[in-house]
This record gives C-alpha cells, sequence and structure tokens, in this order.
C-alpha cells in the first residue's frame, strides 16, 4: 500500500499510476485533486485531519498550523491527560487515529481494571412471578398470546449494560474491525470489549452522547468517554460522508469555529450571546448564508461577526479573498464589526484592526498562538476579547 503524508490546508505532489490517481480522485472529502500530468498528481488538503484509504492508497493529514495539544483540546477538555499514558513520541505521530486510538485503548483499560460500575436500569420482560409492576401495554392475562402464563413487568435491576459502557463497547468494537490499524492495536480493543461482556455495544445517538454521565461517582468516565465520542464521530466520517468505515476524520475548520464561538459565549456580556454557524439571511427574498461565528447583544441584534480561519496571516495582513468575504457579509447585515481570527506560531497574541472607507466599519486581524498548549490558545483570546469589544464598541 502506499501512503501519502500531508499538512492540511496545503498543496503536495506525488507519483501516481493510474490505480492511485483513481484512488485520488475518490477523496474528495479529504482533498482535491488539482492536476495531474506524466504520472504526477498534484493535490491541495482542505481543514479536514486524520487517515483515509481507498485501495491501494492511505492518505494521513495532521494539522499544519496547531500542536498535537491544541488539536486534541478542540475535542477533549483534557488533552494531556489522553496522551500521559502513551509514549510522547507515538503522541506526536501524524496519523491521529492512532493517537486517539492508543489513549483511548490506555484509559479504557485503566477504567475497567477497577471494575466497571453497575447501575440500576429499567427492564421489562416476562416473569414466572411478579416483580415491580405488570407492564399492562405488553400484558394482557389470559388473553395474551401465550395464555398470560409469564406476565410481563417493569422492573429496575442493577447491571453494567448502561449508555456509558455502551459507547465504550461501541469504540472498542469499530476499532477492533478497523483494518487501516495496525493488528497490535486491534487486538488490544478486542480484549477490552471481553471486559464488558453483556453491554450492547450500540452507541448512544450523537445529541444524547453530552448527557453521559462523567463527574461524580462517574468522574473515572471523563477521559474514555470523550475519547470514544471523538473516534465514533471520526470514524463515521464526520457523520456518514464517504469516508464512513474507510478512514477517520475530523473537520478542524468546524471544530475550531465551535470551539471560537463557545469560549467567546462564556465572556460576553451578559445578556449577550454568541453562536457558530447559525444561518442569516442577506436579501430579499430569502437567501440564507451560515457565518462561522456571530455576536448577538442582549436585544437580539447583531453586533459582531467573526470569521475563523484554521491558517496564518503573515504580518497580520490576512488574504484579500477572507476580507472581501467578511466586509460582504458585514455590509449585508448592516454590521460595522467584523473580525478574522487566524493562527500563527508566536508566543503572544497579535491584532491589528482597519478602519473601513466609506465609514463601512472596522475590521480587526487577530491571530492566536497555537503551537503551544490549549491554555496558551485560550488566553491569547481572551486577552484579544475585551480590546476587539472596546474598539469596535
Amino acid at each position: 500500500m502506499i501512503e501519502w503524508r500531508l499538512p492540511a490546508h496545503d498543496k503536495g505532489q506525488f507519483e501516481a499510476p493510474p490505480e492511485v490517481l483513481a484512488a485520488a480522485h475518490a477523496m474528495p472529502d479529504l482533498f482535491n485533486v488539482v492536476g495531474a500530468l506524466r504520472g504526477v498528481v498534484h493535490v491541495a488538503t482542505r481543514g479536514v485531519v486524520g487517515v483515509r484509504v481507498e485501495g491501494p492508497l492511505r492518505v494521513v493529514v495532521d494539522a499544519r498550523h496547531m500542536s498535537r495539544a491544541v488539536t486534541l483540546g478542540l475535542v477533549l477538555r483534557d488533552p494531556d491527560a489522553a496522551l500521559a499514558a502513551i509514549p510522547a513520541e507515538a503522541a506526536e505521530d501524524p496519523d491521529l487515529l492512532r493517537v486517539l486510538a492508543m489513549a483511548f485503548c490506555a484509559a479504557t483499560g485503566r477504567l475497567l481494571q477497577r471494575g466497571p460500575r453497575r447501575d440500576y436500569v429499567p427492564r421489562s420482560r416476562p416473569m414466572d412471578g411478579i416483580r415491580g409492576e405488570v407492564d399492562l401495554d405488553r400484558w394482557h392475562g389470559p388473553r395474551s398470546p401465550d395464555g398470560g402464563a409469564r406476565p410481563w413487568c417493569r422492573f429496575r435491576e442493577r447491571d453494567a449494560d448502561i449508555p456509558e459502557h455502551r459507547i465504550l463497547k461501541a469504540a472498542l468494537k469499530s476499532l477492533a474491525r478497523l483494518e487501516i490499524l495496525e493488528g497490535p492495536l486491534r487486538r488490544r480493543a478486542a480484549s477490552l470489549t471481553e471486559a464488558l461482556a453483556g453491554v450492547e455495544a450500540v452507541a448512544p445517538p450523537p445529541a444524547a452522547r453530552e448527557r453521559l454521565r462523567t463527574t461524580g461517582l462517574f468522574s473515572p468516565y471523563a477521559e474514555p468517554v470523550a475519547l470514544a465520542r471523538v473516534l465514533l464521530e471520526g470514524l463515521d466520517g464526520g457523520g456518514g460522508g464517504p469516508s464512513a468505515g474507510r478512514g477517520f476524520l475530523l473537520d478542524l475548520d468546524r471544530l475550531f469555529e465551535r470551539w471560537l464561538a463557545r469560549e467567546l459565549d462564556t465572556l460576553a456580556p451578559p445578556g449577550w450571546r454568541v453562536t457558530a454557524q447559525e444561518a442569516v439571511s442577506i436579501s430579499e427574498p430569502r437567501l440564507d448564508r451560515y457565518l462561522d461565528v456571530a455576536v448577538w447583544d442582549e436585544g437580539r441584534r447583531l453586533h459582531a461577526i467573526l470569521d475563523a480561519k484554521n491558517k496564518t496571516f503573515k504580518d497580520a495582513a490576512p488574504p484579500p479573498q477572507d476580507v472581501h468575504q467578511l466586509i460582504a457579509y458585514m455590509s449585508a447585515l448592516r454590521c460595522p464589526r467584523g473580525a478574522l481570527v487566524g493562527l500563527h506560531s508566536l508566543d503572544r497574541v497579535a491584532t491589528r484592526t482597519y478602519t473601513l472607507a466609506g465609514g463601512a466599519g472596522r475590521l480587526s486581524v487577530c491571530r492566536l498562538p497555537a503551537r503551544g498548549s490549549m491554555a496558551h490558545l485560550a488566553a491569547g483570546l481572551r486577552e484579544w476579547w475585551p480590546a476587539f469589544l472596546g474598539a469596535v464598541g
């Protein structure tokens, strides 16, 4: 198998015989094929990181402008804990799937060594005698299909088949079946499923995963459950896309937007809201556009538009196309406040504010330090935010 390694939001060229070129064309969710000539293919990656396999080709894409700790911090509350149990050299492996699988198996192994918790689970089944309360929706006495010999009863019993264990087992079984992982990791995942015998390998739906218990008595579950959520999302290709079952992909652009909105929502003045990917109309009849991050005041008026960019701006001068898009939204929505929030490799946050001609408003450019820790990135955002509100207020 041929393997290509690329950073996100970058370009590369590789030798590609016909069967490899066909495989490259089958990966539009990971990169664009921008040209092919005389057995050499030119590709441009998107803001998606992970690993993808198609035919004879395996492609690994890693974050270009973010450290591994920041990459994991966008989806995990404690990336340092997730990486603590695996060797340092493995933590920097460009293959994010391998890193997360190792961290997940290590965290789940520690949890299961302590013994899985059992909790009261509601049950309903036919019993030899009355237990709990009769389930009248399923048992009709002598008129029941079996003559009512065994009444259906509703009751609660202590069991390990709880949602927190189900998501762990579903992620473990997915890894054990994943042929793009090396054998030792797959066998490790398979062996861990044996400690969850009797638990259904059916993960809760995505909307219910945030409600899984990870505090109090269930605090030991925080790390493995968080890793299981990330693995299942990525193994599904970000939601059942063409890569489902053939790779592990995370949309780093979208994760950066969500993180930015969550952080700023906690820093916004009382009564204000910060949202990600909210649809707004820029015309009549209605023509919707989705704003990366929108800041709404207490009167539900659009106060500022933020465009999140998972890339660097040299000397705080953003690319013209990014400036034009943001100014177009500001003009159409009559919002005089806008900001491009990107990244850089320096130690501190770097900002610059431009006053637009014709009284169109002000545009701020913010570059956050993304090559260190997650705390470093968040500190840069907190430093910039009050100055931005003051500068455009």
